[in-house]
């Protein structure tokens, strides 16, 4: 017995309740044209006595479709991820698609590899990596199934699109600058200190390039304020820079907050974030927003795509 509002009413319900086959339910359901008038209205009453609601996943499913991006991200403590996520989020809005956040968990590749298995069993139309742990060779083979970006330079032979920040200009202008200012000694905070983060690599690379030796200190895991703790200030404090790049503006800030009453010390933010503005210190721009605007736009496109973005010196 079914009766109106009856939960979870299933087209095998309707087969039950019309005598007719899923087949030419469906049809109906999708307004097909060869389905004779009367079969239509009687599965149409039938639809409306049960107050069925089909599926929207099923529907889109039907159609080879989600209208859903993943966006793979391991943290959110940055300011980069954040920028970059309201950069998606307002292109998604401008697009018929939905942005679907996928964690990490600081770059855990089992959660990366499930990601990867969703965008081919098509619960999802695109999939960008923010950051990544996994090796490219093991995301590539997957964009067989559907469009998949990265927020970094990709081989012109790969099958990814990709949109990124060329952070060595920036980086060369910053220290070739506190050079001429004849500040030696530099320390380098980062999110991951490490040959696996591009940012470590490029950073490190453009000082040696200025200064032709290694930097005075260089610290990982500061990816917010909260990471500025007592052993990273004791390390600053043995190290003695006469400058510090910091993670992000927001970490420049509690540092200049903290340093003010002691030294005299120059502090360089990251992302260009209104704190940087109020505050009067110097930052780097790595147009994080447009990154993620650009990137959602890349994954719902059907061809592949690259678009660099150069990072800018902003001195205050």
């Amino acid at each position: 017995v079914f009766t109106k509002g009856e939960l979870m009413t299933s087209i095998r319900d309707l087969v039950d309740y019309t005598g007719f086959s899923a087949a030419t339910i469906s049809r109906v359901l999708n307004n097909h044209p060869h389905v004779a008038e009367e079969t239509r209205e009687t599965i149409l009453q039938a639809i409306r006595e049960l107050d069925y609601r089909p599926s929207q996943m099923a529907r889109d499913l039907s159609f080879g479709q989600t209208h859903r991006i993943g966006v793979v991200v391991q943290h959110t403590r940055h300011p980069y991820f954040t920028k970059m996520l309201e950069g998606m989020m307002d292109a998604a809005k401008e697009s018929s698609y939905q942005l679907l956040l996928l964690p990490s968990d600081d770059y855990d590749d089992q959660k990366e590899s499930a990601y990867l298995e969703m965008l081919a069993g098509r619960a999802i139309d695109g999939l960008i990596f923010s950051s990544r742990a996994l090796a490219i060779s093991k995301i590539e083979p997957y964009a067989d199934y559907a469009p998949i970006v990265l927020l970094e330079p990709v081989d012109s032979t790969s099958p990814l699109s990709s949109t990124y920040s060329q952070r060595s200009t920036a980086y060369v202008a910053l220290f070739t600058r506190l050079k001429e200012m004849n500040l030696k000694r530099i320390a380098l905070l980062f999110s991951r200190n490490s040959k696996a983060s591009a940012t470590y690599q490029m950073t490190l690379s453009a000082f040696e390039q200025v200064y032709e030796e290694k930097p005075v200190l260089s610290v990982g895991h500061v990816d917010s304020h909260h990471e500025v703790s007592e052993g990273l200030r004791e390390s600053l404090k043995k190290a003695k820079p006469q400058a510090i790049l910091a993670t992000s503006d927001e970490v420049a800030a509690y540092l200049i907050k903290y340093y003010q009453d002691k030294e005299a010390l120059l502090i360089i933010g990251q992302e260009n974030q209104s704190i940087s503005q109020i505050l009067d210190f110097p930052t780097i721009d790595h147009h994080a927003y447009e990154l993620g605007k650009c990137a959602f736009r890349q994954a719902i496109s059907p061809t592949k795509q690259e678009r660099p973005f150069t990072s800018k010196l902003i001195w205050r």
